[in-house]
């Protein structure tokens, strides 16, 4: 929506600049998905090096390919929940621990 029109409906900007990227809900978006991604892919590497085991390994107890799950550690690819399940089971973790925050 136009932030003209946006202000000529009423509705409150919140103080949000014209051409602020807040303001476009695609690119918005597109951020959090990366920060999203970034986030698993830190986990991913985590967890599995905790387990001590390849990419190789993890990828074929998962039924994926191992180039995928680089690109899952690279935060390249945005996994379907059947496959942060699978990473999960592998690891031996729930899979809400793929996108927890690490302490």
């Amino acid at each position: 929506m136009d932030i003209s029109k946006m202000k000529g409906a009423g509705i409150t900007t919140l103080g949000i600049e014209e051409g602020s990227t807040a303001l476009h809900p695609q690119t918005h978006h597109f951020d959090h998905e990366l920060m999203w991604n970034h986030l698993l892919a830190s986990n991913v590497k985590h967890f599995r090096g905790l387990k001590k085991v390849s990419q190789e390994s993890l990828a074929q107890e998962c039924g994926i390919y191992r180039t995928y799950l680089s690109k899952i550690e690279t935060g390249k690819c945005n996994p379907s929940l059947s496959v942060l399940v699978a990473l999960a089971s592998a690891l031996d973790i729930l899979p809400h621990a793929l996108l927890a925050p690490l302490q």
